[in-house]
């Protein structure tokens, strides 16, 4: 997995915490934190590979399994860590 985000956004170290209990749960599963505002080489590496021409291309999960990706929408994933906490 690769987390794709500012980590400066408010939900950012909620998502590292929940993906860090896949990792946790599953040793196989190794994530990556990629902060495009900090690292803008690892950011255009990413951007690159995955295809992220879009300029709004920000706060993103990206899952990669032998060559299957899935690139999710970060905030999708706070919506769904709120209602789990409710």
């Amino acid at each position: 997995m690769i987390i794709y985000y500012d980590q400066n956004e408010p939900f950012f170290s909620t998502v590292v915490s929940l993906l860090n209990e896949y990792k946790f749960a599953n040793s196989r599963i190794s994530i990556e934190n990629v902060d495009y505002v900090r690292d803008a080489g690892a950011a255009q590496r990413i951007k690159t590979e995955y295809n992220l021409s879009f300029p709004s291309a920000t706060n993103l999960i990206i899952f990669d399994c032998e060559g299957r990706k899935k690139v999710l929408d970060g905030n999708a994933l706070t919506r769904y860590i709120m209602e789990r906490s409710q």
